[in-house]
């Protein structure tokens, strides 16, 4: 990562520059990038119309010229350095997502909304092709105690949505009876049924919120944490309203996976070709409402693993947000029969807990014949680093 300090603070920014900053550094924008001077390790930048200092990356700038793209902007503006051309189709759908994605703990706070003890009045306003729709979205999502079995995930992640227009390809010119059956479970085709049965008005009522970054393969997964029921009024404007947001939640959830399906392209990859990564999130039925588990399953070459440096290693990252637990973080990494397991956390109670089922995961583990290496539990989230990525620029400008 290339951590970047502006030459101009934000407090000594005219008011009306930083007008024209937030018109330009949006989530999607690619802005040109020029080295206008180095002194020692550090160098600065001209990225669009504002200067800033930074360090030289270990590896290098592709150009003295070269653009970036804006991922993120909150808590703090994160820019990836595009060293070689994207694919322009892929890009521009990439490019027309990113401004609509919102995070998926948003609709779930309107599912919990809906399964409520008193949300007849709700129900009672919506179409009655949204109704059927929501009863077959509601019952396709897992419990925690179906992902706890290898079949059981594999189907949550097959059904999670990313693999809707493959199975969609694979069966357009013959409708099996395990296709008809696909369109009922799968997450993102009960949420297109969903859209498509939804009023487009009102607009709704969105709160506000802290944006959540969109799932890049080369960004850290994002713990999202389970938001507070926003109940709606019972006059019929309060719950068009209501409706109005859900379509808007249905949208953004929609684009995020879009978002996920098109960074697991291999021609999305023209910076780590050696890298494939896939993006998975998801929503579980918890106790007291709906989770979100972020997934990111990768391969890549054992450097950095306690295994054989020729081997090549499976890893799979997963990032929730518990109401009991906190933020959680996770890495499992298999070489061979060789595995590593990594843990993350916020609060020193979770750490304590976890720790103490240690040797229950190492056990587990040896009776499905692998071999447990490293497995730590630590307190503090990971650091925010990508992975293969040819560098970051986090900027607070």
């Amino acid at each position: 990562m290339i951590n970047l300090e502006p030459t101009l603070r934000v407090g000594e920014i005219p008011s009306s520059e930083l007008r024209k900053l937030a018109d330009v550094w949006r989530i999607g924008a690619v802005l040109p990038a020029r080295v206008i001077s180095s002194l020692g390790e550090r160098l600065r930048l001209q990225l669009g119309a504002t200067v800033v200092e930074t360090k030289i990356p270990p590896e290098g700038l592709p150009t003295q010229n070269f653009q970036v793209r804006i991922t993120a902007l909150q808590p703090e503006p994160v820019l990836e350095i595009l060293a070689r051309p994207t694919n322009a189709p892929l890009y521009a759908a990439l490019r027309s997502q990113l401004p609509l994605q919102l995070g998926q703990n948003t609709l779930l706070a309107d599912l919990a909304v809906l399964t409520s003890a008193d949300a007849s009045a709700l129900w009672g306003a919506l179409p009655s092709d949204a109704r059927n729709t929501l009863l077959e979205l509601l019952a396709s999502i897992p419990t925690p105690r179906i992902l706890s079995t290898g079949e059981g995930l594999r189907r949550a992640i097959e059904h999670a949505g990313n693999q809707f227009e493959y199975q969609l390809r694979e069966n357009v010119q013959q409708q099996s009876a395990g296709f008809s059956e696909w369109l009922h479970t799968d997450w993102k085709a009960n949420l297109l049924k969903l859209l498509e049965s939804l009023p487009t008005s009102p607009s709704g009522r969105l709160p506000e919120a802290t944006p959540t970054p969109p799932p890049l393969a080369r960004q850290p997964l994002t713990p999202q944490a389970r938001l507070p029921n926003l109940f709606p009024g019972q006059t019929d404007e309060d719950l068009q309203a209501f409706i109005g947001t859900l379509r808007q939640h249905v949208r953004g959830t929609l684009a995020r996976i879009n978002i996920a399906v098109l960074e697991s392209h291999p021609l999305a990859l023209a910076q780590t070709p050696t890298t494939l990564a896939w993006m998975i999130e998801l929503p579980l039925q918890t106790q007291g409402g709906y989770d979100l588990l972020a997934l990111r399953i990768h391969r890549e070459p054992s450097t950095n693993v306690t295994f054989q440096p020729s081997a090549h290693a499976w890893r799979l990252a997963f990032a929730m947000d518990l109401p009991k637990l906190g933020p959680v973080e996770g890495e499992v990494s298999l070489a061979g029969d060789n595995v590593d397991v990594t843990l993350w956390v916020e609060r020193n109670t979770t750490q304590q807990r976890l720790q103490g089922m240690i040797d229950g995961i190492a056990s587990n583990l040896r009776e499905v014949g692998l071999k447990p290496q490293r497995l730590h539990c630590h307190v503090g989230l990971q650091k925010r680093v990508r992975i293969g990525s040819s560098g970051l620029l986090d900027t607070t400008a």
